[in-house]
C-alpha cells in the first residue's frame, strides 16, 4: 500500500515466558489429538467438519497401526475406523481420540460428537493452555483463511506440536524447516503425517522443542511490549521532524478540512437522536 517502513511497527502476540522444560507435559503424559477454535469463525468450523467427516477415519486407523507396531503387536489393519476399532487393543482405542473444543458450537457442530469412533465435542475450553497441554498433537486442517493463527501459537507456547496445511502455516513465524510440527502440503497426506507424529516420541519431542523456541523467540510478551513502547517513545521524540516530510499526514491534519470536528458532530447528533427516540418510546 506504499506505507513508509518508518510508520510501521510489529506488535506480535504477547505471552509470558514459556514454561520451563520440566513444567511442560511430555509425550507419555499426553493423549489424544485436539482441535480448538471459535466456531463463529468460518475457517475453524469448516476445518473441524472436514476433519471429522473426511480425515479422521483414516487418521485414527493409521495412528492405531503405528502404535501397534511400536508395541510389537503389529497386524495389517485396513484404513477404516471399523476395522481399527475391532483389532486394536482397548487401551490404544481409548488413547486415539479427537477432542474438539470451541465456543459458540451449534447443534450441527455438537452432532459431530461420536464417542464410539473416538470423536468428543467438548465445547468451550475454560483454559486453552491447560487444554492444549493435556493432548499430544493439535490438528488444524485449515482450507482457507489468513493471518496469524492463535491456536497454533497457543499450542507452541505449551509445547504441543501442530499438524496443519499451508493455509495454517501462513503468517506464522519461521521457515518450514523449523515449524513446530508438520505442514501437510496436501490434505491427502495430512492423516499419514499426523499419525506418524502422534506415535513417534523422538519426532514429537523435536517438533515440540521447535514450537517452544518459536514461541519464546517471537511471542515473548515482556520483550514485545518493551519494544512497542520504545517505538512509540522514538516516534514522539521525532514527531515534528517526521511531520515535516509527511505530506499525506499534513493533508489529513489540515484544519480547513475539519474532518475530526465534523465526525464528532455527527456522533453527537446521532446520540441525541437515539436518546430522543428512546425517551419518546418510554413516554
Amino acid at each position: 500500500f506504499g506505507v513508509p517502513p518508518r510508520k510501521l511497527a510489529l506488535l506480535s502476540l504477547l505471552y509470558s515466558d514459556v514454561a520451563g522444560h520440566n513444567r511442560i507435559a511430555q509425550f507419555n503424559s499426553r493423549s489424544g489429538f485436539v482441535s480448538i477454535g471459535n466456531f463463529m469463525h468460518s475457517p475453524n468450523r469448516d476445518a473441524v467438519h472436514f476433519l471429522v467427516q473426511h480425515l479422521w477415519p483414516s487418521l485414527r486407523a493409521a495412528t492405531m497401526q503405528h502404535l501397534l507396531e511400536r508395541r510389537g503387536l503389529a497386524r495389517q489393519m485396513h484404513a477404516t475406523s471399523d476395522v481399527a476399532e475391532t483389532e486394536a487393543p482397548r487401551s490404544i482405542q481409548k488413547s486415539v481420540r479427537l477432542h474438539i473444543y470451541g465456543a459458540y458450537a451449534s447443534a450441527k457442530d455438537y452432532a459431530l460428537h461420536d464417542p464410539q469412533n473416538g470423536v468428543l465435542v467438548h465445547g468451550h475450553a475454560k483454559d486453552q493452555f491447560e487444554t492444549l497441554s493435556s493432548h499430544r498433537v493439535l490438528l488444524a486442517p485449515l482450507r482457507f483463511g489468513a493471518g496469524v493463527k492463535g491456536k497454533i501459537a497457543d499450542a507452541w507456547h505449551v509445547g504441543t506440536p501442530v499438524v496443519t496445511t499451508p493455509f495454517g502455516s501462513e503468517s506464522m513465524i519461521g521457515p518450514r524447516a523449523s515449524f513446530g510440527g508438520v505442514v501437510a502440503e496436501s490434505l491427502e497426506c495430512f492423516a499419514a503425517k499426523a499419525a506418524k507424529l502422534y506415535s513417534d516420541p523422538i519426532r514429537w519431542s523435536s517438533c515440540a522443542a521447535a514450537g517452544r523456541r518459536l514461541a519464546a523467540d517471537h511471542y515473548n510478551g515482556e520483550r514485545n511490549v518493551r519494544d512497542a513502547l520504545q517505538t512509540i517513545e522514538n516516534a514522539l521524540a521525532q514527531m515534528e521532524e517526521q511531520r515535516q516530510c509527511d505530506w499525506y499526514g499534513a493533508v489529513l491534519r489540515n484544519g480547513q478540512h475539519r474532518y475530526t470536528e465534523m465526525f464528532s458532530r455527527y456522533l453527537a447528533a446521532k446520540k441525541l437522536a437515539a436518546n430522543a427516540h428512546k425517551a419518546e418510546k418510554s413516554g
